[in-house]
């Protein structure tokens, strides 16, 4: 292999990255567009997430996604944090959010004529001790592609999947200081969601038969022991997710009551469908 295709090679992977971020700036904003009442409460993670994705794009000389994400920064530096999103501020961000998501095209989209779906990948959480550990694996796991974040104590999570439901936790038994606190913590999650969430748990000695019990009992997938496998974890991670995601449902919503049929479609939405209203018959 020659300087140039290995430069090449080099390029591919950082564009990727770039393009990753590029997306986890476009879900946020989803979060935020799906949910105006809990919309301050993503404004910080909306901003750094566009300004993690502004310094890769300048590191690795992507001016598009650059260029697109200043102008959405600048935009975000006028929202006050902790207020509500205004209606003239909205629209400049969604317009700036139209031209980065420009930018994330692939090839094949380019010849489409229908708008392109940005799929949104769920986040891992991380709920360790060991919050060296836990950067870690982040690294780790945003080098493949995955949404990660860390919590130190077990009210920021909750209050995290409050917001927003997690495809996966990783968490330590004794998350918290006390002995099995974390699957405590994890029993109290559980009860929230119609569904239960997949549960990586981990612990530095090998567990009881009781404790293992319990934590496959409040959804424990994998238990591991004495440290975490970074190779499973990002396998089983992978599974939870549905990295291979399917091309959603197509809905068409006819409703003479124009009120009514936009309810729906954010219903529809929000379940990860697309809808597409009609309120004359004949329009069909």
């Amino acid at each position: 292999m020659n300087d140039e295709s290995q430069k090449e090679k080099l390029r591919q992977h950082f564009a990727r990255r770039v393009t990753t971020q590029a997306r986890v700036v476009l879900d946020t904003w989803q979060k935020i567009h799906e949910d105006r009442d809990k919309a301050s409460a993503h404004r910080n993670e909306f901003a750094a997430a566009t300004d993690k994705l502004v310094r890769y794009a300048q590191r690795f000389e992507m001016d598009s996604h650059a260029r697109a994400g200043q102008t959405t920064l600048a935009l975000i530096n006028q929202w006050e944090p902790g207020s509500a999103l205004n209606e003239i501020l909205e629209r400049q961000l969604q317009d700036a959010i139209e031209t980065l998501s420009q930018s994330t095209l692939r090839r094949t989209d380019l010849n489409s004529s229908e708008a392109p779906h940005q799929f949104r990948r769920t986040p891992v959480y991380i709920a360790l001790a060991n919050q060296e550990m836990a950067a870690r694996l982040i690294r780790q796991l945003e080098f493949f592609g995955f949404r990660a974040s860390a919590f130190a104590n077990a009210d920021e999570l909750t209050e995290a999947c409050a917001l927003h439901k997690p495809e996966t936790i990783l968490v330590d038994v004794n998350f918290g200081g006390s002995p099995n606190a974390g699957i405590t913590t994890i029993e109290r999650l559980q009860e929230r969601h119609d569904t239960p969430i997949p549960i990586i748990f981990m612990s530095d000695e090998d567990g009881s038969i009781e404790t293992r019990l319990q934590a496959s009992r409040c959804g424990g997938e994998e238990f591991f022991y004495p440290a975490v496998d970074p190779v499973k974890l990002i396998e089983n991670t992978e599974t939870y997710t549905h990295g291979n995601t399917v091309e959603p449902y197509k809905v068409l919503v006819l409703d003479d009551s124009r009120a009514q049929a936009k309810y729906m479609e954010t219903v529809l939405k929000k379940a990860g469908m697309t809808a597409h209203i009609i309120t004359d018959p004949m329009q069909i």
